[in-house]
């Protein structure tokens, strides 16, 4: 897994220059041959998985995100031949923070900004704001 972290300056409706930060991970994630796009209704899910449905004590009438979590466990473990890998791609804000940003934080390099790249990203921010203002 790759990570990268993105920085830039945004001017506050006061006039104060604020740093913001986005993360960002190349990475894959699990994918489930046939999972249902709609997956809100139980009779949505094709025949593979209706067996393993029929397992899952209490279920409902509808899945749930428990339920949906059940299910991918019993996949897991009975029907491994439905879970896969998605090609791996560029994710914005991976975990939404917490840990992840913690651990982020401790390997990814820091920059020290100086005032004057700092008074540069505002002056070409300010100028950005003019021409949009213009057009």
């Amino acid at each position: 897994m790759d990570f990268e972290k993105e920085f830039w300056s945004e001017i506050e409706e006061d006039g104060e220059a604020v740093w913001k930060e986005q993360y960002y991970s190349y990475s894959s994630s699990e994918t489930f041959t046939n999972w249902p796009e709609a997956d809100g209704a139980w009779a949505n899910f094709p025949v593979e998985y209706q067996s393993l449905i029929n397992q899952i004590a209490g279920r409902g009438a509808r899945p749930s995100n428990q339920t949906r979590d059940q299910l991918r466990d019993l996949v897991r473990q009975q029907r491994p031949d439905l879970v896969g890998m998605s090609e791996p791609s560029w994710i914005p804000n991976p975990g939404g923070g917490g840990n992840w940003k913690s651990n982020a934080n401790s390997i990814i390099p820091r920059w020290i900004m100086s005032k004057q790249s700092t008074t540069r990203a505002m002056n070409l921010h300010q100028r950005k704001r003019r021409l949009t203002a213009k057009l």
